[in-house]
């Protein structure tokens, strides 16, 4: 079915995917197919609403720069908080359809990173990851996006999370799950695939909101030698049907695209 080469493929869950179990079961059902058939998997979560309500409950305002969230001291530690709980959540859902997943959790602080931009406050960008090899030795690894610098936590965006992981796996697939079906282009068509250029063009001009960051990512990934990126909506089969070369649904990131 996918041909005698081991896939090293990266899975990046959103918050709206991780709270929902129908999605997770869906999923986990890709998952195990995969490893069945050999592949090696990793899944970097997201928590969007999950963040939206616990920083609220903080009485802070969310907002939003180019896609990322404006965190505060004081929003960055619940941040940590609310996505290692995610994490650990993810993990036992994963573990209870037979994965044999684990989760590398904000104790382990395999990224590290510095603040973005001091407009965004405490949100970072990676300057590391390390882990173990041992702990990528027969598991599915649920990594959890927070960076650290001396300072203490930054709120890291989780496509940017997956993207570090992707290059530091030498990863030949990185699916960045979205809300939507595809990347839309300037006149607001759904477009198949896009080259690293391509998806330049569109950062800052028909992208709009979280989009931009998952179009960055996805070009920084193929330039620290990830194999393809695809953009897309996780429904049954989406996953499988990709790395098995029968079908792309959403929108495939690549060097050379047909």
């Amino acid at each position: 079915m996918y041909g005698p080469k081991v896939l090293r493929i990266v899975v990046k869950m959103g918050g709206n995917v991780v709270k929902d179990p129908d999605q997770v079961s869906a999923v986990a059902s890709e998952l195990a197919a995969l490893r069945d058939a050999g592949h090696q998997v990793c899944v970097v979560h997201g928590g969007g609403p999950q963040l939206d309500e616990a920083i609220a409950a903080l009485g802070e305002p969310t907002l939003k720069v180019d896609g990322l969230r404006v965190t505060t001291p004081r929003a960055a530690i619940v941040v940590e908080q609310v996505l290692d709980d995610l994490g650990q959540e993810l993990t036992d859902a994963l573990a209870g359809h037979g994965l044999p997943a684990r989760h590398l959790d904000v104790g382990e602080r395999c990224f590290s990173g510095k603040v973005k931009e001091a407009r965004l406050g405490r949100v970072g960008t990676v300057t590391g990851f390390a882990t173990s090899p041992d702990t990528w030795r027969g598991h599915l690894n649920v990594v959890t996006p927070v960076a650290y610098d001396g300072s203490g936590p930054l709120n890291l965006n989780a496509d940017e999370g997956a993207a570090a992981v992707a290059a530091w796996w030498k990863a030949h697939w990185l699916i960045l799950a979205t809300d939507v079906s595809a990347v839309r282009g300037d006149s607001g068509e759904s477009l198949a695939s896009l080259t690293p250029q391509s998806a330049k063009s569109l950062i800052g001009g028909a992208a709009k909101g979280g989009m931009i960051p998952k179009l960055q990512n996805a070009v920084d990934a193929l330039a620290a030698g990830v194999g393809n990126v695809l953009i897309t909506r996780l429904e049954p089969g989406t996953i499988v049907d990709a790395v098995s070369g029968k079908a792309i649904r959403g929108t495939l990131v690549a060097e050379a695209v047909q």
